[in-house]
């Protein structure tokens, strides 16, 4: 699982090769979500 500046979750099935992305949804608090944004290393 990972998450990127926006938010997204990624998650990685290894046995069955998918990636899945969940977009929190529109308004939600941020609070709430799983991890603050971390910072940018890469352009």
């Amino acid at each position: 699982m990972s998450v990127d500046q926006e938010g997204n979750l990624y998650v990685a099935e290894v046995d069955s090769g998918r990636v899945q992305k969940f977009r929190p949804k529109p308004g939600a608090n941020p609070d709430y979500l799983m991890s603050k944004p971390v910072a940018r290393v890469w352009n």
